[in-house]
């Protein structure tokens, strides 16, 4: 029997899920990038977020289901650049998550293409993303749907 993938608008009974993927997310970059760790209250504070998205014309979560099961989502949404640019919005991706077991099969592409017909339907031509550098799994897909480098986030920290 194949399974069956289905990628939909999210609705609010999906958004436990979501956390849960997020939080998955989270602390794989955690191991990568003490950056990342969560605190405390960081999936109660994750969930009010993105529960407000789900009402906001300018967002959109994605989820990707099969057979009913949500094995994936994507947060996506609408950004403005300062006031000193010419081009004043932009479409960015935030998250696309897919189950460790459902990798490397399609998902997180179809997820993509999703969004990219959301954000055209937008009018945005220009999308953009954020990718932890040391996440060669993630810059290698990014890369892969068409991404290229445009600036370089560094930093120092210092002891305490």
């Amino acid at each position: 029997m194949q399974d069956t993938l289905t990628i939909r608008t999210a609705k609010r009974s999906d958004l436990v899920d979501v956390v849960k993927l997020w939080e998955d997310l989270m602390d794989f970059h955690g191991k990568i990038d003490s950056l990342f760790t969560r605190s405390e209250d960081a999936l109660d504070k994750f969930h009010d977020f993105i529960c407000k998205q789900l009402d906001s014309e300018k967002a959109e979560i994605f989820i990707a289901e099969i057979d009913g099961k949500i094995i994936g989502y994507s947060f996506i949404e609408i950004s403005t650049y300062p006031p000193v640019f010419k081009r004043e919005e932009y479409g960015r991706i935030s998250d696309v998550v897919v189950t460790d077991e459902h990798r490397r099969k399609g998902i997180g592409q179809a997820l993509f293409n999703t969004s990219m017909k959301w954000f055209s339907k937008k009018g945005m031509n220009r999308v953009e993303l954020r990718v932890a550098y040391q996440n060669n799994q993630a810059r290698g897909f990014w890369e892969k749907m068409g991404f290229k480098p445009v600036m370089m986030t560094m930093y120092r920290e210092e002891e305490n």
